[in-house]
Order: structure tokens, then sequence, then C-alpha cells
């Protein structure tokens, strides 16, 4: 069982759900308990002991799966161990723009918070 990463995912085919690149790639970077990972896959900068020992919970789930985890064109995906299909590392910055692009939209229907979140997964 992979653990929960607190940046929210979204499953999609190497899409970015409306965000431009250069918005997501900021965003992403801005997200501090994803600075040791993408500074792992940009540059292969591997932390110290002592990095990983203050770090979040969340920063040493992320370091221990960093296999999981894709750059695409700069920004940041979660490959998904069944399919060819990655998931889009959202941080939570963009998390209440990208909710509201699937619920308060006409074309999503108004499907109600439980379907707009299964379909958000």
């Amino acid at each position: 069982m992979s653990p929960r990463v607190p940046a929210l995912l979204f499953r999609m085919h190497h899409q970015t759900w409306g965000f431009s690149n250069k918005d997501l790639i900021d965003e992403q970077a801005k997200y501090n308990d994803l600075q040791v990972l993408l500074e792992w896959l940009n540059n292969f900068v591997v932390p110290g002991q002592d990095t990983l020992f203050l770090s979040s919970p969340a920063v040493k789930s992320y370091w221990l799966n960093k296999e999981l985890f894709t750059l695409i064109d700069g920004v940041l995906f979660r490959n998904r161990p069944d399919s060819d299909e990655k998931d889009l590392v959202l941080p939570s910055s963009l998390r209440k723009v990208a909710f509201e692009w699937n619920h308060d939209i006409p074309s999503a229907g108004h499907q109600g918070v439980a379907r707009t979140k299964a379909r958000m997964k």
C-alpha cells in the first residue's frame, strides 16, 4: 500500500487540467514538502540524513517513494504502478481552482461533492 501524499493527485494522461506548465512548475516549486523530491528529480541532489530526519512526514514519504515520481516537461507527476497513467501532483494553492473548474462550470454538470471528488481522483 503506498502512503497518502498531502499534495492532491489527479489521475490523467499527461494533462495539466487547464493549468499552464509554467503555473504548475512555479506552484510546485513553492510547495515546501516537494523541495527534496524536486531537487532530486531536477539535479540528482541526495538530501543528507539530517535534512530528512528534520523533515515532515510528507517529505519522508515522497523521498521513500521517489521512484514513483517523474517530471514531464518540468511538471511533477506520480506514476501509477498498475498502468501507464500518471497522477498530476497538484499543490494546495491550485486545489480550489481545480475544484471549481470541475464543479462550478456548466459543463461539469453540477454532480455534487461526492461525484465531483470521484471525478477528480
